[in-house]
């Protein structure tokens, strides 16, 4: 019998919708910078980097409800799990008893230095294995320490009229935090870099004995934490 793909706690879902660009202004003055007309506390993070909006669809617990969207990540879920290393699908925390967290990672997010660039958010032992199954051409990794070094976003450009218009293509890009061009990101996605990582080839025996279940995820209000600073 197969087993049922893990739902995603990163996945949008029916019903959540994107803000659109006409929300987007360019702030003048010294340093001008990417805005939205009505910015309100929470539209930045701790950095300063705006993030893009969009609504959320949540039971009376605050969880994600609805049906998966799976070809569309939610910006504010991911970044709060990627921030916390909480478990991509249930949110609860990822930390491994020897202090290490899981990722599944793709072969081109390997950096010729050894680290390993994602911005996919780990998984904990109770879901390892599962999570695994529906990625086969990742790999799996522990990683014994990592650290936010940037967003994956949309980067835009003022206009002659005074609006602002998506730069390029208009496809998402990683940006480095201290790159200048940051301040005229519209964030989606928090990005880590891995390091002093292991392979994993056999998820079930390691994983499985070190944790049986999932511990409950609802102590951090995962679905708006972006000007939370991570302990």
């Amino acid at each position: 019998m197969t087993a049922l793909a893990p739902l995603l706690h990163i996945w949008a879902r029916e019903g959540e919708v994107t803000d659109t660009v006409e929300s987007l202004m360019t702030r003048p003055g010294w340093g001008s910078r990417l805005a939205y007309w009505d910015e309100a506390e929470g539209d930045r993070d701790h950095r300063g980097v705006l993030w893009a909006r969009m609504s959320q669809v949540l039971s009376n617990s605050g969880r994600p409800i609805g049906p998966p969207r799976r070809d569309l990540v939610h910006p504010a879920r991911q970044h709060g799990l990627m921030l916390y290393q909480h478990c991509v699908v249930g949110a609860c925390p990822a930390r491994h008893p020897d202090g290490r967290h899981l990722y599944v990672v793709a072969p081109d997010e390997h950096l010729p230095d050894g680290r390993v660039r994602t911005a996919r958010p780990p998984v904990c032992a109770a879901h390892a294995a599962d999570y695994a199954r529906t990625v086969p051409d990742h790999r799996a990794v522990l990683a014994r320490s990592s650290a936010p070094s940037g967003v994956l976003g949309m980067i835009f450009e003022a206009t002659a009229a005074g609006g602002v218009r998506p730069r390029e293509d208009g496809a998402e890009r990683y940006v480095a935090y201290g790159d200048d061009t940051l301040r005229w990101t519209l964030a989606t996605q928090l990005v880590r870099d891995l390091t002093d990582c292991e392979t994993v080839d056999d998820l079930d025996p390691p994983l499985r004995a070190g944790q049986a279940r999932a511990n409950s995820a609802m102590n951090l209000p995962l679905h708006d934490v972006k000007d939370n600073r991570p302990s």
